[in-house]
């Protein structure tokens, strides 16, 4: 029997508003604990008569759009650009002196007229079309850009402000990114697409008739090839161990690169080339003929770098984890006092999480599944491995300790591929084992360790690394047998779930799962579901369940909408606890086990106790 909200539901209210409500709850802004990052220098526009500002683009928690600095007086602009929603922003500066700009969801491009002060929408040339890996001019001063997730290349022409596209390249959809694009002096527009596997695509501006370059033996070889425009204007290439020069018709292997073609005379201010921004407010300049450099003050602040989570207490210390670059944190709840610890993992982009054992902190960052060990106290550190080299997993979403007292990691693959995996770790000597499709084309999302069969729980989704295409109808919840490394046991028990979200063991020894709209409670030693419900908010936020039940009660506490919400193992029922405007953009929720909650939006920490 599998009892659902129906008579519990009258009795939830009263249950949870005896514990904790009518609490008055203080969320607590604890600031910026990672140090503020340089923002590089695109471009500079301007002569010797009417002064040159250099140009950077920020995208950061807070804000998206252009910073100018004047080189001689420091004196900043600012163009916001944060309406066209999140995305990176391309930017080159065109013959008349101004800037274009390719940006926003969907994609379009953008004049800013320097001397007017004026930011001109062009128009979205083709979708959909948003993220951008970057961007190239032609010899007749048109920017291309290629865009995700179609493949489609779109095109600004300065000389009239008339947009276009160039139209779709790859039609295999499980290649949805433009990695590089690149224009040879003859006009040929080439677009490096990958992750599943690499293709180069030739498109000649004069006839449009778009060609696929690289054989077999290339294509198949790697999920990227990168490029150079040479100094001679040709168009050169890297893949699969191999190089080669670009023509509209194929690809012809050399032996090496010719000298590569400097992008250097777009930063140039008279006598000068403006570097970057550093955090500390100072415009750097080098002289273009010594290489001295020289600075400038500015009032810039620098570049805030978000957060990705809060993920463990550990010695007395909140820590967590930073995106581009993935620093880790940490917080002293006694002081008051954070610190940027700097990077101590292998991944660079983001810090997914970091598990807190007595001998230190084990980590799982992206990109390449990194896995590592850094001991904050002893500086000690370990770079266990990167699971993308060999099974091909390219996000670890969870870390756990398993009931065998190892550590067991669910994962996503790379791009456009399927199979995910549960990988076990050593926490001693740092040897681990990884078992890829426990079930055929399937990621393993979230594990939790069952100590009474000595298993590990695993929900599963059939979705693959983004860009790839699902072969399976359903995902799964799992049990996998520490002893004898199969699965035990799997189910669909949510009818048209194609994916199962982060589990939680409350105390009670059952499992209760995320599904979309849902949650269920799972016996893991009858191995049957007790319990479904909805959810008692509409969205919940990433990573935005306790990994641990907190407090008292036991309660497992989420973040969805702009609310806290509990589930209490006591009658399975769940409510909404408290609003605040910081939980719309949270993620990263962590619970200490007295039910203080942390979590990150932005660049800022926040706290909440739930026991004030």
């Amino acid at each position: 029997m599998r009892p659902t909200q129906s008579s519990l539901a009258a009795s939830v209210a009263l249950a949870m508003a005896v514990c904790i409500a009518h609490a008055q709850y203080s969320f607590e802004d604890l600031g910026r604990p990672l140090e503020p990052k340089p923002l590089p220098i695109d471009v500079v526009t301007g002569s010797t008569e009417t002064g040159f500002t250099a140009w950077g683009t920020m995208l950061s928690p807070d804000g998206k759009g252009l910073v100018g600095v004047n080189t001689a007086t420091g004196e900043m602009t600012w163009v916001g650009m944060g309406e066209w929603d999140y995305g990176r922003i391309n930017v080159t500066r065109a013959a008349n002196g101004d800037l274009y700009l390719y940006t926003g969801d969907p994609g379009r491009f953008f004049r800013y007229r320097v001397a007017e002060g004026q930011l001109v929408d062009l128009g979205v040339p083709d979708e959909p079309a948003s993220y951008t890996m970057g961007g190239a001019v032609g010899p007749d001063g048109r920017f291309y850009v290629g865009s995700y997730p179609q493949t489609r290349v779109v095109y600004v022409d300065p000389a009239t402000d008339r947009i276009g596209s160039l139209g779709q390249m790859s039609e295999d959809l499980r290649c949805k990114y433009i990695l590089q694009t690149a224009v040879s002096d003859d006009n040929i527009v080439y677009a490096a697409v990958g992750l599943h596997h690499a293709e180069l695509w030739a498109v000649p501006v004069a006839t449009g008739q778009k060609k696929q370059l690289l054989p077999q033996q290339v294509s198949s070889g790697c999920d990227r090839v990168t490029l150079l425009v040479g100094e001679d204007g040709r168009v050169y290439g890297k893949g699969a161990g191999k190089l080669f020069v670009c023509s509209a018709e194929g690809i012809k292997y050399v032996d090496a690169f010719p000298p590569e073609r400097s992008m250097a005379q777009l930063r140039r201010a008279g006598d000068y080339y403006a570097e970057t921004l550093t955090s500390a407010g100072q415009l750097v300049l080098k002289h273009a003929h010594t290489g001295a450099t020289s600075t400038v003050d500015t009032e810039f602040e620098g570049v805030s770098v978000a957060l990705y989570c809060a993920s463990c207490e550990w010695n007395g210390k909140i820590y967590g984890g930073g995106f581009q670059p993935a620093n880790i944190f940490c917080y002293d709840p006694v002081t008051g006092q954070s610190a940027d610890l700097g990077r101590h993992n292998g991944g660079r982009i983001q810090i997914y999480e970091i598990l807190g054992l007595p001998k230190g902190l084990f980590i799982s960052s992206y990109v390449g599944c990194s896995l590592d060990f850094y001991n904050p106290e002893t500086n000690e550190r370990v770079h266990i491995g990167q699971l993308i080299k060999e099974y091909d997993q390219e996000r670890g979403l969870q870390l756990i300790l398993g009931p065998d007292e190892m550590l067991y990691l669910a994962s996503r693959p790379s791009k456009g591929k399927l199979g995910g995996a549960l990988t076990r770790i050593n926490p001693e000597d740092y040897s681990y084992t990884c078992w890829r499709n426990v079930l055929p084309d399937q990621s393993i999302i979230s594990v939790v360790s069952v100590p009474q069969t000595n298993e590990v729980f695993c929900t599963t989704s059939n979705y693959g690394g983004s860009g790839s295409v699902p072969t399976q109808k359903d995902g799964y919840i799992l049990l996998w047998d520490c002893a004898v490394e199969k699965v035990n046991w799997a189910g669909t028990p949510i009818e048209g779930a194609n994916s199962y979200g982060q589990a939680v063991m409350a105390r009670t020894g059952l499992i209760y799962v995320h599904v979309r709209e849902q949650y269920l409670a799972f016996d893991p030693v009858k191995r049957e579901v007790v319990f479904t419900g909805d959810m008692p908010v509409q969205t919940v936020h990433h990573q935005g369940i306790a990994d641990s039940p907190a407090g008292p009660e036991g309660l497992i506490f989420g973040i969805g909408d702009d609310a806290v919400f509990a589930i209490d193992p006591r009658d399975h029922g769940a409510r909404v606890l408290a609003h605040h405007p910081s939980l719309a953009d949270a993620k990263g929720l962590m619970a200490t086990a007295d039910g203080v909650l942390y979590y990150v939006n932005g660049s800022h920490l926040w706290r909440v106790d739930m026991y004030p």
